[in-house]
């Protein structure tokens, strides 16, 4: 695909143009752009290997950018669409709504340069003093991201001789901006349970071990998996998988409309980041031991709050 595709030949050269472009710049900016055409590249090169994503957290993302997407002025989806454009026909199976599993879809062609950008790792201290832990927070972290890909989005248009790399850059931002949105939204994606056993974290439940199913191994990937209630989807999408998926975001927004949620009057990302550990250590690690498997008063629980944050996140 790369050697014999003219046209992304193109993109990729004018893209390093773009990235000697960024010497130039200083501070921040040059800091963001260069990280940022850096994982344009990554996705370049995954996106020519991948054709059907199974990746089953992506389930969640779909159902936040569906509640999101009714909930726009035609405007913004104007806005979104033309965003999005800068990337058409490089992968078929990137529609509108599936531009919400951009990193997931990375993720599952076997790419882990997104994997620190996905948490931000707030220490539960959990029988153990913070004094007497070496907990280390992440380096690159969600907020991060975040930050990185506002930051590309609001940056004024180039110079004509730079248009293409600039519409492909800010087509990377909005994306994984929509699945960075989600993920803060996971609750395990904003904690690190720090233990006397593990004085570095857990990583978000990875290492609290549970016996559930053949997939769903850890903690972090239970509330992934919204407690196993959301079934992945073969992509592309199907007409009955995307019914589906409106159907469940309709179902949402009743059981929770905006004015019962209070949350949605944070709008500071680290604050919202924070608002979600709060759930994770109220509830997450509440009710249930390692190396067993999770009661049914516990999964209950802990479906309900998913479906609350899924749709806390659409909404926002």
């Amino acid at each position: 695909f790369f050697f014999n595709d003219t046209a992304t030949t193109e993109i990729y050269t004018k893209g390093i143009v773009g990235s000697v472009r960024c010497v130039q710049e200083t501070g921040y900016q040059r800091r963001v752009h260069g990280i940022v055409m850096n994982y344009v590249f990554i996705f370049l090169f995954f996106s020519a290997c991948l054709t059907i994503s199974f990746a089953w957290e992506c389930s969640a993302h779909l159902i936040m950018m569906q509640i999101a997407w009714k909930e726009l002025a035609d405007e913004d989806k104007n806005k979104i669409t033309r965003l999005l454009s800068g990337m058409t026909g490089l992968n078929p199976g990137f529609t509108l709504l599936e531009s919400a599993c951009f990193h997931e879809d990375m993720t599952a062609a076997g790419s882990t340069a997104f994997d620190l950008w996905k948490n931000y790792e707030i220490p539960y201290y959990d029988g153990i003093k913070e004094t007497e832990a070496n907990f280390t927070a992440l380096l690159t972290d969600s907020l991060f991201a975040i930050k990185s890909m506002i930051q590309t989005l609001q940056t004024k248009a180039p110079a004509s001789s730079a248009i293409m790399d600039s519409k492909l850059e800010k087509a990377f931002a909005i994306r994984y901006l929509i699945g960075a949105i989600g993920d803060i939204h996971q609750p395990m994606r904003t904690i690190a349970r720090v233990t006397r056993q593990l004085p570095f974290g857990d990583h978000g439940g990875e290492l609290f071990l549970i016996d559930y199913t053949q997939k769903i191994k850890n903690l972090k990937l239970l509330w992934d998996a919204a407690m196993g209630r959301l079934l992945p989807y073969d992509r592309p999408l199907k007409p009955v998988d995307i019914k589906g998926i409106e159907q469940l975001a309709l179902l949402f927004t009743k059981e929770f409309p905006r004015e019962i949620l209070e949350e949605l009057s944070i709008t500071d990302i680290w604050l919202m980041i924070k608002n979600t550990y709060l759930y994770a250590a109220h509830y997450a690690y509440k009710g249930i031991r390692e190396g067993e498997r999770p009661s049914p008063d516990y999964t209950e629980m802990g479906w309900y709050y998913c479906r609350r944050l899924l749709t806390i996140g659409g909404y926002r």
